[in-house]
């Protein structure tokens, strides 16, 4: 089913200053459901860490287009987009 809050919640605790940053990417077969979309938008705004989550529909429109010689991080800008306009 689709990505619950509590694995964004779970993977917040390897960030911080000692850790592995403040961004972190999570592949995922399905969307992330809306509680961790929120959960998303909240480690951004009051923890300062971005989590990404890239579904296999994303990672698919990310080979395509490399294939087609476009920018595959487009896919990840639009998911960093839709995080803060969620704010």
């Amino acid at each position: 089913g689709p990505l619950p809050k509590d694995q964004i919640v779970v993977t917040s605790k390897y960030f911080g200053t000692k850790k592995l940053g403040n961004f972190g990417l999570i592949v995922t077969r399905q969307e992330v459901d809306q509680s961790g979309r929120k959960e998303q938008a909240d480690r951004w705004v009051h923890h300062d860490e971005m989590i990404v989550c890239l579904s296999d529909a994303d990672l698919e429109e990310m080979v395509t287009r490399k294939i087609e010689g476009e920018r595959p991080a487009v896919v990840i800008d639009r998911q960093i987009r839709a995080i803060r306009q969620a704010i």
